[in-house]
């Protein structure tokens, strides 16, 4: 069947159009936590170390990070739908090679490759809805509802990890994408649009090694360093590299008509304060996902489905909060979204403080209240981010916003990994009780960041939305 080249004109079409895009990403949003809760048993099983846990983890999270932007360039070039199935077939190619892997090393080189798919697939199927949904209250409903895709996936994933590590072991967490993946592809296949950009600028080779060698080589140094130390040369040398990176990045982007990472965006408070305030929101949580999950199986003694669960609440949370925000978006809200969601952010950071010392289902309440406030942080973030942009540039605010995102949970991962390293033993038990702290106060730092950042009003909308192309501001 040959597929429709038109923009869906009824509304049943559109929402089937996010209802195609979002399973695609509600399985590389799944798998970006799914794998936190089967650390302890890839540990046992594979004999690895607190390092290799993190690079387990952030392999995947860091190649969507690198690549993603040239994934939303390919997909405004080459067509949306089309780029979504290719990412959609690596990653069910890439999720099949995880479960069969031997050791450590291959794991974390198949969870890179699974992740090359994962890139294409996040900036592919936003655009798509974008592109869809041109009404600007529509959109801001269809992006809640995005929202609450995202905040399921990532949440979800420690819950639906434990049942799968506990009940047929850690492999099946990635059998679990083989028939959604073979599904997606043959929707989209057979009844998705199609919609490309009219204008696309072409590739920057050096601006995407640059962001490749930046990421890698700061990841790398926070998550080497406690084993190697500062001084060593391997983390000097990488230090070095992610320096030189970022100054080429910034001076050689500046000059570029059509760079990469279009830097003349973030002049806009709006954009800039929007991405960083993603970054924050991620990074406290995918901080908080890494050593929650260790903590309550490790030092508490929970199994892997136990601990999965303690996740429900924060996934229910989301999932309720992201459309209700949406909606305060949409009637030009964002602010004040944004500033609740902060406080309750640094709230849940106290909580998970207070609750490590008391009785262990207390942190049921820690978890309720990250979940209420990352599923409102969301939409807001999306709505005023893509709304700084033109329709047709919708695969490039898409990569971007996506890239903000992976950026703060591999940042999370590997700071929460670094601060634990400080006080764990080598079998990752001793001396947790004084190890999660840091991690802890790291979210309560995450949200009086993002509260001071907001708080000032904008004394003039966006330009997106001076343009009528966006229904809220900051």
């Amino acid at each position: 069947m040959t597929p429709r080249t038109l923009t869906p004109t009824t509304s049943r079409e559109r929402y089937l159009v996010l209802l195609m895009s979002g399973l695609p990403f509600l399985m590389m949003t799944l798998d970006g936590t799914i794998v936190n809760v089967a650390l302890p048993s890839i540990a046992r099983e594979l004999g690895a170390s607190l390092q290799s846990l993190q690079w387990i983890v952030s392999a995947y999270i860091l190649v969507i990070a690198g690549f993603v932007l040239m994934s939303g360039m390919l997909a405004d070039r080459f067509g949306r739908r089309r780029m979504l199935i290719v990412g959609v077939c690596v990653f069910t190619l890439g999720s099949v090679l995880c479960s069969i892997t031997a050791d450590e090393t291959w794991l974390i080189a198949t969870r890179a490759f699974q992740a090359i798919g994962a890139a294409v697939i996040s900036p592919a199927a936003l655009s798509l809805v974008t592109n869809t949904f041109t009404d600007k209250a529509e959109r801001a409903k269809a992006l809640g509802w995005w929202s609450v895709i995202a905040s399921v996936g990532l949440a979800l994933g420690p819950m639906l990890g434990g049942v799968l590590v506990q009940s047929m072991g850690w492999r099946s967490i990635f059998w679990v994408n083989v028939i959604p993946g073979i599904i997606a592809v043959v929707v989209l296949v057979v009844w998705a649009p199609e919609s490309r950009a009219d204008k696309v600028k072409p590739f920057d080779p050096v601006g995407q090694v640059g962001v490749v060698a930046f990421l890698l080589t700061l990841v790398f140094v926070i998550i080497e360093s406690p084993r190697l130390g500062w001084t060593s040369p391997a983390v000097l040398t990488a230090l070095a590299i992610c320096a030189v990176s970022l100054i080429v990045l910034v001076l050689y982007e500046r000059t570029k008509a059509e760079a990469l990472i279009p830097f003349s965006l973030f002049g806009s408070r709006a954009f800039t304060t929007s991405i960083l305030t993603l970054m924050l929101g991620v990074l406290g949580s995918g901080a908080v996902l890494f050593t929650a999950t260790l903590y309550l199986q490790n030092f508490r003694g929970l199994s892997p489905i136990e601990a999965g669960l303690f996740i429900l609440p924060m996934a229910l949370a989301s999932a309720v909060t992201a459309p209700l925000s949406g909606k305060f978006v949409a009637a030009g809200r964002t602010r004040g979204v944004l500033l609740v969601a902060a406080l309750l952010i640094s709230v849940a950071g106290v909580a998970f403080w207070i609750t490590s010392e008391v009785a262990v289902t207390a942190m049921l309440v820690a978890f309720l209240l990250m979940g209420l406030g990352f599923g409102a942080l969301n939409d807001p973030v999306n709505v005023v981010a893509i709304s700084e942009l033109p329709n047709d540039k919708a695969g490039l605010a898409a990569s971007l916003i996506s890239m903000g995102r992976q950026v703060g949970q591999v940042l999370g991962v590997a700071v929460a990994g670094a601060l634990l390293a400080n006080d764990l033993g080598a079998d990752l038990k001793t001396g947790f009780e004084h190890a999660a702290v840091p991690t802890w106060i790291l979210l309560i730092a995450a949200g009086a960041i993002i509260f001071m950042i907001n708080v000032v009003p904008r004394r003039s909308p966006p330009v997106a939305a001076r343009q009528d192309r966006a229904g809220a501001t900051l």
